[in-house]
């Protein structure tokens, strides 16, 4: 499994736009922007591919947060075209998790996903997609979170 591959998607869930409802069934409007630093792991959801923890900290709608990530793909098999114009692998998305937490409340926002494609340039590790999340609730001013929303990276 290609590691950048991996490294790219969990960026893509800390560097969002999306729309969510808040416990009170109203739409939210969220945007993100931020860092994160990549590490494998030896997690696996399948037992077969490996995933990659990724701990970052942004600035967004709801304040400033840290938050984690993880999130494994497995090689689809299948060639792309990257973004910049390279021979490229399609990758699909296995599963992926994440958890931010606000700093000025200690409230936490959880997200998960097992919908999404990556397709990754061969040559510089360049890649493109995109992926629907779902909200699964938090803590706090999060409890009743609800809703979806896709995240194009």
């Amino acid at each position: 499994m290609n590691s950048r591959a991996l490294s790219v998607m969990s960026a893509a869930l800390m560097f969002l736009a999306t729309s969510a409802y808040a416990g009170g069934g109203r739409p939210v409007k969220h945007s993100a922007a931020g860092r994160c630093t990549f590490t494998n792991s030896t997690i696996t959801f399948d037992g077969v591919n490996y995933a990659s923890i990724s701990t970052c900290t942004e600035n967004d709608t709801f304040g400033l947060a840290a938050g984690q990530v993880i999130g494994a793909y497995y090689d689809s098999g299948s060639p792309c075209t990257a973004p910049e114009g390279t021979a490229g692998e399609n990758y699909t998305l296995e599963f992926a998790t994440a958890a931010s937490t606000y700093t000025l409340f200690s409230d936490q926002l959880f997200t998960y996903s097992q919908t999404g494609t990556l397709c990754t340039s061969l040559t510089t590790g360049v890649g493109a997609g995109k992926t629907t999340f779902s909200v699964s609730g938090g803590t706090g001013r999060f409890k009743n979170a609800a809703g979806s929303f896709v995240s194009e990276f």
